[in-house]
């Protein structure tokens, strides 16, 4: 039986309207896909603070984390023959101010993508599920 290393990360899926912000992922692991802002959670840091932070980080708008969607394991094995989980928190966000996102960091790429579009995204595995899951907690019907 092989080890897996458990990263923790944490994320949030922010709504304006019937749009949901995205990002690019620029980097492994997932290049080339577009899912939340979000990434790894700092040593003393809580995954809400670093759910803020990551938004920030990669997109430059500020979010209030309004509600907790739950927790997802990812399972990598692009580190070889020894795994790797990643091991997310995601919260839904409220953006703070009108303003549009802009890619920062590792995110090649960030945008509100309105929901009738997503389909002409390749998407994070899972990420579908997500946002209707999110989307059902905050406003209680499906989309």
């Amino acid at each position: 039986m092989s080890s897996c290393d458990v990263v923790y990360g944490a994320s949030a899926v922010v709504f304006v309207g019937r749009s949901v912000l995205l990002v690019k992922r620029g980097e492994a692991p997932a290049a080339g896909y577009w899912s939340f802002p979000g990434g790894h959670v700092c040593a003393g840091e809580n995954a809400k603070a670093a759910a803020r932070r990551e938004v920030y980080e990669e997109t430059g708008l500020e979010v209030e984390i309004t509600g907790y969607v739950g927790e997802r394991d990812i399972h990598s094995n692009e580190t070889g023959e020894h795994g790797r989980i990643y091991r997310l928190s995601i919260y839904t966000g409220r953006v703070q101010s009108g303003r549009a996102p802009d890619a920062a960091s590792d995110a090649a790429d960030a945008r509100f993508v309105p929901f009738d579009e997503l389909g002409n995204y390749l998407l994070t595995s899972g990420a579908d599920d997500v946002i209707r899951s999110a989307w059902f907690l905050l406003h209680g019907e499906a989309i």
